[in-house]
């Protein structure tokens, strides 16, 4: 009974140390993704999603970097399918997405210009695409769901790290803490 015990100790210690690393992995490559800029702020949120920063997505990278934001497993799959559809553009059958030569932009909340100190609600943040694309409109959704605190409003720091393309990064850092996760209603863990 007392080595099955041990075997049982070890074995968490074990898992931990797994943890412990895969969470080191995690912070060198939230480093490595903000050393690299891209020629854009959405190019530049778009490289979130690629491993280790080097601008090239495939559908585990972008599970992965999806997972980071506190997303739960459901919508991640979802956007690690939807992100290669939506922009592949080389790889077998397009299926990767190579950052740089994304052909398309989203707007990153310029329209707000430069942000108060205030804060945004999701009515304000989407008027700035009111009379565009229903897949602008979309993204911008996302972005306000990722960054709005639980009562629904956006901060002007996020609204300004949005126009740098800096938000995801910021949102990751921001989720490691169980204090700071995302509602279920915007995708966030199921408990």
């Amino acid at each position: 009974m007392t080595e099955t015990m041990e075997h049982r100790s070890e074995s968490r210690l074990r898992d931990t140390g797994h943890t412990l690393h895969a969470h080191q992995r995690i912070q060198s490559i939230y480093t490595d993704m903000a050393a690299r800029t891209f020629s854009s702020a959405f190019k530049q949120h778009l490289s979130y999603f690629s491993h280790g920063g080097n601008g090239i997505i495939t559908a585990p990278s972008a599970l992965y970097g999806a997972l980071g934001l506190g997303l739960n497993l459901p919508f991640s799959v979802v956007l690690s399918v939807a992100l290669p559809l939506l922009y592949g553009n080389t790889g077998p059958f397009k299926t990767q997405v190579d950052v740089e030569s994304v052909q398309i932009e989203r707007p990153q909340l310029q329209a707000l210009g430069d942000p108060s100190q205030r804060a945004y609600t999701r009515a304000e943040v989407l008027e700035t695409v009111k009379q565009d694309s229903w897949v602008n409109w979309m993204h911008v959704l996302n972005l306000w769901s990722l960054a709005a605190d639980g009562k629904g409003l956006m901060s002007a720091e996020d609204v300004r790290s949005c126009q740098k393309g800096t938000l995801m990064v910021d949102v990751a850092k921001r989720r490691k803490s169980r204090e700071n996760r995302l509602l279920f209603s915007r995708g966030g863990p199921f408990s």
